[in-house]
């Protein structure tokens, strides 16, 4: 799918008309048949129970007007009461998965159910699908340790791809994996802030070639930091082009996008975006060979690098990573490591605690 999207932006470059066709005829094809293994149409964002009657508690999606041919709101919303108002039954619904409080009123007539997947964590993660640990690495004291944890986030990409060309000597061709570094930024990033980041990138590890650092980025263009010039890339290629290996990104990048070989993360969110970097974290914690390294713990284990928060501010991120999200069931098997405390339920009460 990847590389027929190359394809046709290479034929929008040197006939923009022919372009276009082939892309409204490529969509419309795309729209009737889902590709890889990732059937986006099943997935639990996707899935929607028309019919179904709106109750308190449920997830849904606010439909297009009725006769209109627009896709309409693709957020979810939270139904927190569903009331009569003016002779019409209406929800009262809250915005799901943002920092910045949303609500509105909307006839239930309008809205469609999107159903809670559960699934059987215990499972997946006995599997060997999901990694074992995560490890966080984040400041004791208070300060500015942009540059600290940055330039340690780089030495633990550098090492972990020592560890899997190790691996991958040992088992052949099938244990190859190459893996990457994302740099998660603000929203609106600082260039001269980006390219410092970058040059200390590039200054820990001198090898690092210089066209391995790519954006996935909203804008779909190349950006440039102080002399550091980062193109872009769509993010459903990024775990097939393994000369990507650093990968600027801003906050979850996409529904459905997941990085198995993305082994480290340092975010520059703030300590209030929790459930940004959570939901990062969560694209990035399938093991790249679907299975567990047997007898290998680094290769079982992804590290995020969070400059901008302490060990209180930290806490969200432990209990989500812990639970796997927001079900509150607990990941036998799963452990958070703080520079590097495990923490077990047990240790968690004892940060709390303190």
């Amino acid at each position: 799918m990847s590389r027929l999207t190359d394809l046709i932006a290479q034929a929008k470059n040197k006939d923009a008309d022919l372009g276009r066709e082939l892309e409204r005829e490529f969509k419309a094809l795309a729209s009737r048949r889902s590709f890889g293994l990732n059937f986006e149409r099943h997935t639990p964002e996707t899935v929607e129970l028309p019919g179904r009657p709106i109750r308190k508690g449920d997830k849904v999606r606010v439909l297009p007007p009725r006769g209109s041919t627009d896709k309409g709101d693709k957020r979810l919303w939270k139904v927190v009461q569903a009331i009569k108002a003016d002779g019409q039954r209406v929800a009262e619904l809250a915005l799901i998965g943002t920092d910045e409080p949303e609500t509105q009123t909307v006839p239930v007539e309008d809205l469609i159910v999107v159903p809670n997947v559960v699934v059987n964590s215990k499972l997946v993660q006995d599997s060997g699908l999901l990694k074992d640990t995560i490890n966080l690495d984040v400041p004791d004291e208070a300060g500015d340790f942009a540059t600290v944890l940055l330039r340690r986030g780089t030495e633990k990409l550098r090492d972990i791809t020592k560890a899997w060309d190790a691996y991958a000597a040992e088992q052949g061709e099938s244990g190859k994996v190459t893996p990457l570094m994302v740099l998660q930024v603000p929203n609106t990033p600082n260039k001269d802030d980006v390219g410092t980041w970058l040059q200390t990138i590039f200054d820990t590890w001198p090898e690092l070639p210089a066209d391995s650092v790519y954006n996935v980025f909203g804008e779909k263009k190349t950006e440039s930091y102080k002399g550091h010039s980062v193109p872009y890339i769509a993010p459903e290629r990024v775990q097939e082009s393994d000369h990507v290996r650093i990968l600027l990104a801003k906050e979850a990048i996409s529904t459905g996008w997941d990085c198995p070989r993305a082994e480290v993360m340092v975010s520059f969110r703030a300590a209030s975006d929790q459930t940004h970097i959570t939901q990062m974290l969560g694209r990035m914690v399938r093991t790249p060979l679907a299975r567990r390294i047997p007898g290998n713990e680094r290769l079982n284990a992804v590290d995020c690098l969070l400059p901008n928060f302490n060990q209180a501010t930290v806490k969200a991120v432990v209990q989500s990573l812990m639970t796997g999200g927001d079900l509150g069931d607990k990941l036998p098997g799963r452990r958070v490591l703080i520079n590097p405390k495990e923490m077990s339920p047990k240790a968690r009460c004892w940060i709390e605690e303190t």
